[in-house]
């Protein structure tokens, strides 16, 4: 069975939610290079919600491997 890993992303804060806990990385860039940097690093857009302040929140996963 394939297991996921998965992250948020807001702004340009990223959070990965995996088996050991989350992982604040925060990128440090604009919002534009913090999806680059997702793609890159194999990240697939699941969802996208609002929260209460009106700021986009993005949810991917990728495969554990």
């Amino acid at each position: 069975m394939q297991k996921w890993e998965h992250c948020e992303l807001k702004g340009n804060s990223v959070i990965v939610m995996s088996r050991g806990g989350l992982r604040r990385k925060d990128t440090k860039l604009i919002e534009h290079n913090a999806w680059k940097s997702l793609e890159d690093d194999g990240w697939e857009l699941v969802s996208v919600v609002t929260d209460q302040e009106g700021e986009f929140r993005y949810y991917f996963k990728r495969p554990v491997e």
